[in-house]
């Protein structure tokens, strides 16, 4: 954070300058990340916004080393937004590119006075409004061929493939308790059930298109509206384009079976041009392919960071193996 930057800031928002700054870092266990900052200007009037710093340097998160996206990038062409999307969003008082592709700056709204964080009773209606929200991304961006967008379409899931089964390989002599050998063992057989639930890339089926996404849709980025129906949705770095339910499945990972079902049901009647069924499926499907995700990426996230052991990455590498299995078992009957 630069103070010049944020005293310019302040005189073009307040109509004067900084008397004094306190801030709270968001972010629990690194330096770069997410700042929440209570100026108070010329006037003796208090202005609380967020600033973040994202750096995404293999240095920062090992995990991206041979990772087949590049996260952060799609975050500040959101940010820059001016179409339907940007009611979505807190208002951008800054978005600057520090280091090409890496680290960007961001200073936006405060919305803690008027939001929350949602929470597990929220997600029926979180999964409510996804559509209206891929809606407004569809609106500015579909057909996008900006390269800074994630494509977990097309060769993403033999690119993730190939991720996964290193990562885990690695992982598992030193956390056997994990179940990333057991996640390395089944790839050949998600292999063939991607087949039969997507198609194949060269004859993909005609209802598993790829749309605009945003890619981290869950409970801990959106903000629900303390008095009202409002939500707004925040940490775009993972936005592009993949099936519509791959967002849900962000939304309800880990969550208990009847808020599930009661949220994928709301989501599915929202979409009525698909069957019930057919939703179901492509949403086991997307669970699959997140729990793959997030396992080999905590588990080399974990091989390159001194941090693995307080932040129980093993511990979430299992979580997601669990999942993984439940979900292959249900798509499999």
């Amino acid at each position: 954070m630069e103070l010049a930057e944020l005293e310019a800031l302040c005189q073009r928002e307040r109509g004067t300058g900084i008397t004094s700054l306190t801030h709270s870092h968001l972010s629990a266990w690194k330096e770069s990340g997410s700042y929440s900052l209570q100026v108070l200007d010329g006037n003796a009037a208090t202005w609380n916004l967020v600033f973040k710093r994202a750096d995404y340097a293999l240095q920062e998160i090992p995990a991206l080393q041979g990772f087949p996206l590049n996260p952060g990038p799609p975050e500040y062409l959101v940010m820059a937004a001016t179409g339907a999307v940007a009611r979505y969003l807190p208002r951008v008082f800054l978005a600057r590119e520090t280091r090409a592709a890496e680290q960007f700056l961001y200073y936006v709204e405060d919305l803690s006075d008027r939001y929350r964080v949602a929470a597990a009773k929220d997600c029926v209606r979180c999964a409510e409004f996804l559509p209206e929200l891929q809606a407004a991304l569809a609106a500015d961006f579909s057909g996008s061929e900006d390269p800074a967008f994630l494509h977990f379409d097309g060769d993403f899931w033999p690119r993730l493939r190939v991720y996964a089964e290193d990562s885990l390989r690695a992982f598992a002599p030193a956390y056997p308790g994990s179940g990333a050998a057991g996640l390395v063992e089944l790839l050949p057989a998600l292999d063939e059930l991607r087949k039969r639930v997507l198609g194949s890339a060269q004859a993909p089926r005609a209802d598993a298109l790829s749309v605009p996404i945003h890619g981290d849709y869950n409970s801990s980025n959106i903000m629900v509206e303390k008095a009202g129906e409002g939500i707004k949705a925040l940490d775009w770095e993972w936005c592009g384009f993949g099936l519509v339910h791959s967002d849900l499945a962000s939304l309800l990972k880990g969550l208990d079976p009847k808020t599930e079902s009661a949220a994928l049901t709301a989501f599915a009647q929202r979409l009525p041009q698909m069957s019930f069924e057919r939703h179901q499926e492509l949403y086991l499907w997307c669970q699959i392919e997140r729990g793959v995700m997030d396992a080999s990426y905590l588990a080399k996230q974990a091989l390159g960071s001194e941090h693995a052991a307080s932040l129980e990455l093993p511990s979430w590498v299992k979580s997601s193996h669990d999942l993984v299995v439940r979900y292959l078992g249900e798509l499999s009957r």
